[in-house]
């Protein structure tokens, strides 16, 4: 169909959320991989699931959020990881209606989690975005 505005490809989601939570949340690092980082430290990790579409030219997607702040000691900063997830999930749930996001609420959390390799525990949330595909 030519000269049709629907977009033809599925966004890259991980980053867009990069690109637009970085400046929320700087100086702290958001990516969608953990980097190896040497306490103490703080960043944010973003995954982006593409669920069901909602309508024909829109889909769901559940955008896990992790805070992670270490201290110099190598422990979790439970209180400070848990206001960078939250914060992070507001401004989800706070950006622009631009672009790719049509719609966002946070779905759950933030709660606490282990990480399964260094033992330390940092912030989870989930967030539920409607966006333009």
């Amino acid at each position: 169909m030519a000269g049709t505005s629907i977009p033809t490809t599925v966004p890259d989601v991980e980053a867009w959320l990069i690109a637009t939570l970085g400046p929320a949340v700087a100086p702290v690092l958001v990516r969608n991989v953990k980097p190896d980082q040497k306490a103490p430290y703080s960043c944010v990790v973003v995954r982006a699931d593409l669920q069901n579409r909602v309508t024909p030219i829109s889909r769901y997607c559940r955008v896990g959020v992790q805070g992670w702040k270490v201290t110099a000691a190598g422990e979790a900063d439970r209180a400070g990881a848990r206001e960078l997830c939250a914060a992070v999930a507001s401004a989800l749930e706070r950006a622009p209606r631009a672009g790719i996001l049509l719609d966002a609420q946070i779905d759950a959390g933030p709660y606490r989690v282990v990480d399964a390799t260094s033992g330390i525990e940092y912030q989870y949330a989930s967030v539920l975005l409607e966006i333009a595909v």
